[in-house]
């Protein structure tokens, strides 16, 4: 049974020597309060990490690792399909570092190490437009400066036997 080679975006990487995957789950350590021990909360996982080293050989090396260095310089998601990222179920990854060394004497053979990020789409930021505010009605132009409503409003804190029949309230001023 023919194993299957590590493809990272259209190049197939042939003479993998080295594949290692770090991976991580998040957990955060909470203290429970008033007792002794803790808990730990599981926050999912960090976003995976590939190491690859090998060679590649053949007419079209040379094209492929400067495709590969064009993805790696813009920043942009490459599909990598390897036994090892789909056992973690990676899909698409980041170039995070790309070191590639053209071996001396031996033409179209090109030694490479890759580190890969797992690519995690950002999600769409949800925004809400903000809710129009209360026009306040226009003060009436017929008023009459001598006559007015006085409202009173009354609190009573810490108590809850006031009788507000009994509370008297002097308004103090000048009269015109």
């Amino acid at each position: 049974m023919a194993t299957a080679r590590p493809i990272l975006g259209d190049v197939e990487l042939e003479l993998v020597q080295q594949i290692s995957v770090d991976e991580d789950q998040i957990l955060v350590q909470h203290d429970v309060p008033g007792l002794e021990g803790d808990f730990l909360q599981r926050l999912d996982r960090r976003a995976a990490r590939f190491a690859l080293d090998g060679v590649l050989t053949g007419p079209e090396a040379g094209d492929g690792l400067k495709t590969l260095r064009d993805k790696f310089r813009a920043a942009e998601p490459v599909s990598f399909v390897t036994d090892i990222a789909t056992a973690t179920e990676v899909g698409e990854v980041l170039i995070e570092e790309m070191r590639v060394r053209e071996l001396a004497g031996r033409p179209e053979r090109f030694e490479y190490s890759f580190a890969l990020r797992e690519y995690v789409a950002a999600e769409e930021a949800i925004t809400e437009e903000p809710p129009e505010p209360e026009v306040p009605e226009p003060p009436a132009d017929d008023i009459d400066e001598n006559v007015g409503t006085l409202i009173v409003e009354v609190t009573v804190e810490d108590r809850q036997d006031v009788d507000f029949h009994n509370i008297t309230v002097t308004v103090q001023g000048t009269q015109q």
